[in-house]
């Protein structure tokens, strides 16, 4: 099931189509491709799904089973975390085109598993969480950069472009380091909700949204302070977040819900 989380009034409005075991055995993460206006929704065990935000109906998939994916607009590329329950350990990063829909590449890491990805349009890096450290990959020849540790068992990752940080959620911590880019050091935590699961930023309000796969609600960061400012409540428990800003809305994913209206 794919859910609307309006930004305006922070209200959740239920998705009108669900990801079936036919399109995709429980929806796990997405990403937002803003070269076509689609979002790509990683399966559990794939496949991966394709949704237009224009008229929210799937428009494609692939079989593919990835964990947090990033999007590079430079390249029109996305870049894929390996999957949540892969056994053993994967310390690959896959990476998709959007023009054909398939995996074109995968890059190794030295240390394993990839949980996260995000991708910095300025610097042409993306940073994956691999092992107990955030990983630097240059998106144009896929080679590696610097690394950090970061916290217990950190899994995706957010970046605030204006601040030049990163978000990682640290799901074995219950908390998020704050990752500064100019020398990539970590320069902060803060405490979330239970077991953090994914990361969206909004650029325009200067907020970071975390999906709480324990406790079931989305923890709203200030970047300015780089504090706690709200806490919302879902009606399932989420499995990952985007956010689309021509519409303003975050899509939340839930892997299991009591009831819909």
């Amino acid at each position: 099931m794919l859910d609307t989380l309006v930004l305006a009034n922070n209200s959740l409005i239920p998705g009108n189509f669900n990801l079936t075991s036919s399109n995709n055995l429980g929806p796990a993460s997405l990403a937002y491709d803003s070269g076509k206006g689609e979002f790509f929704v990683s399966g559990i065990s794939g496949p991966v799904t394709v949704v237009s935000d224009v008229t929210d109906t799937i428009v494609s998939s692939f079989n593919a089973s990835l964990g947090q994916m990033t999007y590079d607009p430079t390249q029109g590329e996305l870049f894929a975390a390996s999957p949540f329950d892969a056994f053993p350990p994967d310390n690959t990063l896959a990476v998709i085109s959007d023009s054909t829909n398939s995996v074109i590449a995968n890059v190794s890491l030295p240390v394993g598993p990839v949980r996260g990805v995000c991708f910095d349009v300025a610097s042409g890096e993306v940073y994956a969480t691999a092992g107990d450290t955030v990983q630097a990959v240059f998106a144009a020849n896929d080679t590696l950069g610097a690394s950090v540790r970061v916290g217990t068992d950190p899994g995706p990752i957010a970046y605030d472009a204006g601040a030049g940080e990163l978000f990682v959620a640290n799901t074995g911590s219950d908390n998020v380091s704050i990752v500064s880019l100019g020398n990539l050091s970590v320069i902060g935590t803060v405490r979330v909700g239970g077991s953090p699961d994914d990361l969206s930023y909004d650029a325009a309000q200067g907020e970071i949204f975390v999906t709480n796969n324990g406790s079931d609600n989305v923890t709203v960061i200030s970047d300015a302070n780089n504090s706690v400012i709200d806490s919302i409540p879902l009606g399932g428990t989420p499995s990952g977040v985007a956010y689309d800003p021509v519409q303003a809305d975050l899509f939340v994913p839930l892997a299991a819900r009591t009831s819909q209206t």
